[in-house]
């Protein structure tokens, strides 16, 4: 398990398809790590990351709404400084380079193996301390 002493590592999933974040969830807290909040759309990303404070970000590139998840890693970047996971089937190869150049960064295509996709987490968190 990847836990810290203090407590365990924050991580908010944001994923359009509430089956997918659902999996994704189970995922995570069977590593022993907090889900800090699951949202859809970018807007209620960046909120939920500026009030819960996660340690990583797991990030849809498609979501619902106007925004796409690089455009919403972009904006949660401007507050605070953030590693992100993209998981995605579809790829914006400049957005994820521009997100490459501010934070540490992952991508992990849908669908995914599990192991390497915990693994990716695993080494988010150390980019971020936990």
């Amino acid at each position: 398990m990847s836990k810290s002493p203090e407590s365990p590592a924050k991580i908010l999933i944001v994923e359009d398809e509430t089956i997918v974040a659902m999996e994704i969830q189970d995922l995570l807290e069977a590593e022993g790590w907090t889900v800090a909040g699951i949202s859809k759309s970018g807007d209620d990303a960046v909120h939920k990351a500026l009030d819960t404070r996660p340690d990583i970000v797991l990030m849809d590139i498609t979501l619902r709404g106007g925004m796409t998840g690089v455009e919403a890693a972009e904006r949660i970047l401007d507050s605070r400084i953030i590693p992100v996971l993209f998981l995605t089937a579809a790829a914006d190869q400049e957005g994820i380079r521009r997100i490459r150049e501010r934070t540490a960064c992952g991508f992990v295509s849908k669908p995914f193996e599990e192991r390497a996709f915990i693994g990716e987490v695993r080494r988010l968190l150390l980019a971020a301390g936990r």
